[in-house]
């Protein structure tokens, strides 16, 4: 959820945090600049969290966005491995393959393949 600005500055609002910020910081800049519209958001990985990418696609409109990716927010589930054909194999039986199923698209979460 967006934080409130802290002030009419964007310097001092960024003081919040960069990802808390970044939603009133593009609100200014945007009511600032109706017409520009760009298609590419380029961050670093104080930036990469789910909420982040879905109001870049959704309310601004970014049709890309390249954020590094933070190690941080890492899982501790076991990795995947590939086996031929670059096919996805299971984490705990890696001679099996794994099989796509779909997509997964529940309220209030990322979209998910299966």
């Amino acid at each position: 959820m967006p934080v409130e600005k802290k002030s009419d500055s964007p310097d001092e609002d960024k003081s919040v945090g960069d990802s808390s910020a970044l939603h009133p910081v593009l609100s200014d800049y945007f009511a600032l600049h109706p017409r520009f519209s760009p298609d590419t958001f380029l961050g670093d990985s104080a930036f990469d969290t789910i909420e982040t990418y879905s109001f870049l696609k959704n309310k601004f409109h970014f049709s890309k966005a390249l954020i590094t990716y933070n190690v941080g927010n890492e899982s501790t589930l076991p990795k995947i491995g590939y086996i031929i054909y670059e096919y996805p194999a299971c984490p705990n039986e890696p001679t099996l393959t794994m099989k796509h199923l779909g997509y997964c698209h529940k309220k209030g979460r990322a979209d998910r393949e299966k």
